[in-house]
């Protein structure tokens, strides 16, 4: 839950947009879920879960950088190519 909706909150404990928390936590519980259908043999907790995400971003964002690198290495090798 955000700031602002826990500002929401302490002003008007009563209302809230329930539908963005359910989504969130459904999410997760989803990701969750398929993680253990992906990999029956492993025991994956739920108070394991932020560790495994945090592990997984820093993978994407290394994958991420190495793949613009490259595209960007890729781009200047053809443009040298084509004499430009």
């Amino acid at each position: 839950m955000d700031d602002k909706d826990l500002y929401h909150l302490i002003v008007n404990p009563y209302k809230i947009n329930r539908d963005k928390i359910k989504k969130v936590s459904s999410i997760d519980n989803s990701l969750l879920s398929l993680l253990k259908r992906k990999y029956p043999q492993h025991d994956i907790e739920e108070k394991d879960y932020n560790i495994i995400l945090n592990h997984l971003e820093e993978i994407i964002i290394d994958l991420n950088n190495k793949n613009l690198i490259n595209k960007f290495v890729d781009n200047i090798i053809e443009e040298v190519l084509n004499g430009r």
